[in-house]
């Protein structure tokens, strides 16, 4: 099976330029195959027997930093997400999906469907089954519960909602993400990854609190409230597994375990941490702060031994990235088959 993949370079003076991961099944391709592979890290895919699309059918995915957005034209498809695979893979994000043309229907805990111009919103951690017919166009953004406040999305999944064409909602979220798309096509790309936290700002605008439906922090599962708690708490370089355990009243057997597939909750706060900087460090807003008040802001208590870190992450120095120009390391992406692409898929999802 092959792939098709599509590479765009920003400034030459940037080491990290934007790589789109395009998605697209070469001519010889099953596309049935083809498709269930490309989608797994999602959900289980089934191509419905409708003809239409199957062509013309392409997946092209940005990375964001702190979301990715996705372009999807897609022939008929059935994508189911059980209980069990919600539990095993943890992804704890949140998708909205702007339709341009075609038709989709989804059931979670209610039935919904989406017309052209319509808006949806749903939560991965909650069990789905979605349809889609022919040739479905349609603008995603993936994002990661905790890049939006608690407000907007809260620690227990959140039914899914519709925004009506037409809507103020609708009509912001798709000029967003169509904007964003041309942006991202022009011959100089933008730098998203500069933009994405005052994008996420204005996300919570347009959706708006998630409703008295939502639940409570009381009934969120642990590993959701843990990674919530070390979210809110980054910038205290007094954060230790001691002092997770006696916030939640956890022990530490039961912190541990939630962690086992991070490298560990000290890895896992870590690596948050870097992330947090190099989001400031992109930001334009932070370009006059220093790098040490940055890394403490980040919750490094010692400049040199953030700074070690960085350069161990990301391979070089904060000065030197930020003096690039550039934005969040752009990601590989898979050498030219479906196995390749479902495999950097899923690595931007877990990345997020």
């Amino acid at each position: 099976m092959k792939m098709k993949h599509s590479r765009t370079s920003n400034a030459a003076s940037s080491p990290f330029p934007s790589s789109p991961l395009h998605i697209q099944p070469a001519s010889e391709d099953d596309p049935w195959a083809f498709w269930a592979h490309a989608l797994a890290p999602l959900a289980v895919a089934a191509l419905r027997p409708s003809p239409d699309g199957t062509d013309t059918a392409f997946l092209t995915a940005h990375h964001a930093g702190l979301f990715l957005l996705l372009h999807s034209h897609l022939p008929a498809l059935a994508l189911q997400r059980s209980r069990l695979r919600c539990t095993e893979d943890g992804l704890d994000h949140l998708v909205i999906t702007c339709l341009l043309s075609g038709r989709a229907r989804w059931r979670s805990d209610r039935l919904a469907r989406l017309e052209p111009g319509d808006c949806g919103f749903c939560d991965l951690a909650s069990p789905l089954a979605l349809r889609t017919t022919g040739g479905t166009q349609a603008l995603h953004f993936i994002i990661p519960r905790l890049a939006l406040p608690a407000s907007v999305a809260p620690l227990v999944p959140i039914r899914e909602r519709r925004f009506a064409a037409g809507s103020s909602p609708a009509l912001l979220l798709q000029g967003l993400a169509a904007t964003l798309l041309r942006a991202l096509a022009a011959p100089a790309p933008m730098e998203l990854s500069a933009f994405s936290r005052p994008l996420m700002d204005l996300m919570a605008l347009i959706l708006g609190p998630a409703g008295k439906d939502a639940g409570t922090a009381a009934h969120a599962d642990l590993r959701r409230r843990l990674r919530r708690h070390i979210q809110d708490n980054l910038a205290s370089d007094g954060m230790t597994a001691d002092s997770i355990c006696a916030d939640l009243r956890l022990s530490r057997s039961q912190l541990y375990r939630q962690f086992e597939g991070e490298g560990g909750v000290e890895t896992y706060i870590r690596r948050r941490r870097l992330a947090r900087s190099l989001q400031m460090l992109s930001d334009p807003a932070c370009a006059e702060r220093r790098i040490g008040e940055i890394a403490y802001e980040a919750g490094f208590a010692d400049e040199a031994h953030f700074s070690r870190l960085f350069r161990q992450h990301y391979g070089l120095s904060p000065r030197a990235f930020r003096k690039s120009g550039s934005v969040a390391p752009a990601l590989p992406i898979g050498s030219g088959n479906s196995q390749d692409a479902s495999a950097t898929f899923a690595r931007w999802l877990r990345q997020l």
